[in-house]
């Protein structure tokens, strides 16, 4: 294995060797003259990775807001997140990402003031279209030659050392942009004081050696229904349909509801939940966000990056396989929660 990853980390040097060039000659190319601007309009933040990612921006988004109340902001987003990004008060306006040529075109249609990317990965995509807008200061953070892109760049730790959240909010202060809000929420409609009825269980993860096992799934299922007496709810994404299907046979004949929702949807449905039980995922962060209290699992990756934020939140970490993490000890943490919002 250590081998492998000094292989890795040569080839992955090399190809940031071989794209400086290419990177400085894009610079020499003819692109919309900047606008000179006394005050601040119009804010691009471009966010084209997953869920959780766009969820732990929020405190960026919202600070941003507060800074300058009078300027429109503008997010760039996949697809699956258009609904979820819409239900952001402080986001002014969608920009779906389909291709990188349409998108760009998109982008010169407005003049933007700033342009903030917040990839805190090697990937050129969003640095380009951040470079392409023709915003005056486009700022983002340095990694594998990403920075001459830029006008402002923050260099991260190599690994990171703080928290996602953190680490956007290091891209703020180089605009001098006061800090003061710090926790991922998302506000929503839910009436108050309305009882929550379900146990939601998330059994998916965007990588595979970060999931819990199916069967442990569904033991833990099966515990919750036939003890705590609890019904259960089984959330998936498009991609999680065998997954689904594997812990339904594990749990047998015991009735539980199943779901397929897009982002909105599964907002719906957390806000009728108790608990999320989930692997360290975009809808856990989401969970979290809506002030959903938490039950996930945590395996080989970095707790510094990744925990959840917010005081609602069990962790169950094993810094090896996730097959180590006890049915047990999942269960104890579930029954806590029930027994705390009883």
């Amino acid at each position: 294995m250590k081998i492998d990853r000094i292989v890795k980390d040569s080839l992955l040097t090399a190809y940031f060797l071989m794209r400086v060039p290419f990177i400085r000659a894009l610079k020499l190319l003819p692109r919309e003259a900047v606008r000179k601007t006394d005050g601040i309009s119009d804010i691009l933040i471009i966010r084209l990775d997953r869920m959780g990612d766009f969820i732990l921006s929020l405190p960026v988004i919202e600070n941003l807001k507060l800074r300058y109340p009078e300027a429109k902001i503008t997010v760039v987003v996949k697809p699956y997140l258009k609904e979820l990004a819409g239900m952001i008060k402080s986001i002014d306006n969608i920009i779906v990402y389909d291709g990188y040529f349409s998108t760009v075109a998109k982008l010169r249609k407005k003049r933007y003031d700033i342009a903030i990317d917040m990839l805190c990965d090697y990937k050129l995509t969003p640095v380009l279209l951040a470079y392409m807008s023709g915003a005056p200061v486009r700022i983002g953070f340095a990694w594998g030659g990403r920075e001459l892109l830029l006008t402002q760049a923050v260099i991260p730790a190599e690994p990171p050392d703080k928290h996602m959240v953190e680490l956007g909010l290091d891209l703020l202060k180089t605009l001098g942009v006061p800090i003061s809000v710090t926790i991922p929420k998302i506000a929503t409609q839910r009436a108050s004081g309305s009882a929550r009825k379900m146990v939601a269980i998330h059994p998916g993860g965007y990588y595979k050696s970060q999931r819990w096992p199916e069967a442990s799934f569904a033991e833990l299922a099966k515990r919750v229904i036939d003890e705590l007496k609890e019904d259960v709810l089984l959330l998936g994404g498009p991609d999680d349909r065998g997954l689904i299907d594997e812990i339904i046979d594990g749990i047998g004949q015991r009735i539980c509801k199943v779901a397929f929702p897009g982002a909105k949807d599964l907002v719906g449905l957390l806000l009728e939940c108790k608990v999320l039980i989930c692997n360290n995922s975009g809808p856990l962060h989401l969970a979290a966000a809506l002030g959903i209290p938490t039950v996930s699992t945590m395996g080989p990756t970095d707790p510094v990056l990744w925990w959840p934020v917010g005081d609602k939140n069990i962790v169950i970490r094993k810094d090896v396989e996730m097959k180590e993490i006890r049915v047990d000890d999942m269960y104890d943490a579930v029954k806590k929660v029930i027994d705390h919002s009883a």
